[in-house]
């Protein structure tokens, strides 16, 4: 503190205070600049950190509790700093998904944001996820227009309305038999599907011998062979039948005209004809 005459005492006695108080607003600046440096750079030394008066003021202004109270309200402001930021950026993200929100093409110009629900950080896992326009996206089929021909691929649910063609602009319905047109197309893709799992499930399992050699072709050529084969040695055997048959009765009948006479039932003897003496009785084998 310095000393300063006084004139007057009315007036003289208020300029030591005056001066005093300075003091301690500078001595109080200069404590919060350490603190802070103290706080931004924890890795320098406590010596240099640690707060400090100069030795040779008259009296302490600032006791320890007070510097106490001084870091404790420093660490406050810090935390209320933090919350505040911390709910600064959450705003700054539900304004961002609000505007984003607005910009949907379902809603109009004249929509507000809180006509609809914001929504919320962390989702509810219980909640049941929309995928309404997705599935229609996925259910559409290929019909063709009754009027120009033109395919038009329109959602399940259009079957049996009026549909209006992108093409010649007309209104058809279209109905199950709109659906002739694609029925080869579907059955093909039926099929290919069929042929894809086969090919899949076919591939796990473990690979035989047996199976191997049945699907090849070798196998089938010879088997296709040997079928052909015996269809040829069949049409043979029938041939010669055909001929010892023929032989047969050109035989009887020559037999016939020379006086012999055949048994036409299983069991029966053959006899000569009764003018014939010596063969009477006689089987045809006999002498």
């Amino acid at each position: 503190m310095l000393a300063v005459p006084l004139d007057s005492g009315d007036d003289s006695a208020e300029l030591p205070v005056q001066l005093s108080t300075s003091s301690v607003d500078e001595r109080t600046a200069r404590t919060l600049a350490r603190i802070q440096r103290a706080q931004e750079d924890p890795a320098e030394d406590s010596a240099k950190v640690a707060i400090r008066l100069d030795s040779g003021d008259a009296g302490d202004p600032f006791p320890s509790d007070s510097l106490d109270d001084i870091v404790a309200a420093r660490a406050r402001q810090r935390e209320t700093e933090e919350h505040t930021l911390l709910d600064l950026t959450a705003l700054e993200q539900r304004a961002a998904k609000a505007a984003a929100a607005e910009s949907e093409p379902g809603l109009s110009k004249t929509s507000v944001a809180g006509d609809r629900p914001i929504p919320v950080d962390s989702p509810d896992p219980d909640a049941r996820p929309n995928f309404r326009g997705e599935v229609a996206a996925i259910r559409k089929v290929l019909v063709e227009c009754g009027l120009c021909g033109f395919h038009v691929q329109i959602p399940v649910e259009f079957f049996g309305k009026t549909v209006n063609c992108p093409s010649c602009q007309g209104n058809a319905v279209f109905t199950e038999s709109t659906l002739d047109p694609i029925k080869d197309e579907i059955l093909d893709r039926l099929a290919l599907e069929t042929a894809e799992r086969r090919a899949i499930y076919n591939a796990d399992e473990e690979p035989s011998a047996w199976r191997e050699l049945w699907r090849s072709s070798a196998i089938k050529s010879f088997l296709v062979g040997v079928g052909l084969g015996l269809l040829v040695l069949f049409a043979m055997w029938s041939a010669m039948q055909v001929r010892r048959t023929r032989a047969r009765a050109a035989m009887v009948e020559e037999a016939e005209q020379q006086g012999w006479r055949y048994a036409r039932n299983a069991g029966e003897e053959l006899f000569h004809q009764p003018w014939c003496r010596q063969l009477d009785g006689r089987r045809i084998g006999e002498r």
